[in-house]
């Protein structure tokens, strides 16, 4: 189970791309999941399979041919809504938020020869940061073990 965290922080959105590329050889494909899971896969209609190898899913298909469509949900909830069973799988992605501030320091060790420098003098420095917020991308809700509702944002 992931971590709920409000918010995500990185130290520089190049930080965030050199992650983004470290994980990008691992992370799941619509074609590494029907290869893993060729049984699954074999066992979706012939319309369904094509919708999952476009990335797509339809109302009525199995939670299995929306894992291989979309992948693992980042939260599953489960309940029971007038004496049904259900159960909803939430995708999330990131907007960034960018940070600025300002530093401004005035004193002995604080001058424009560095931290350990001579004397007094101002010392400024600035920094940005980027924050990661998810948001709900993505909602399948099913009922019966297939889809009855979902929705995206595009």
């Amino acid at each position: 189970m992931k971590t709920p965290a409000p918010v995500k922080k990185c130290l520089s959105a190049g930080a965030a791309l050199t992650v983004a590329l470290l994980f990008s050889n691992c992370a799941s494909t619509v074609q590494s999941r029907i290869e893993k899971n060729a049984g699954e896969y074999n066992s979706l209609s012939k319309p369904q399979q094509e919708l999952v190898r476009r990335g797509q899913i339809e109302k009525g298909m199995p939670k299995s041919g929306v894992f291989l469509a979309w992948g693992r949900p980042d939260h599953v909830t489960r309940g029971n809504r007038d004496g049904k069973d259900f159960e909803t799988w939430r995708y999330n992605a990131y907007q960034p938020v960018y940070t600025q501030s300002v530093a401004i320091g005035i004193g002995p060790g604080y001058g424009r020869y560095g931290r350990y420098g001579y004397g007094w003098g101002p010392d400024y420095g600035t920094s940005t940061e980027v924050y990661y917020r998810p948001y709900t991308a993505a909602r399948v809700d099913f009922n019966n073990n297939k889809v009855s509702a979902w929705e995206s944002v595009n």
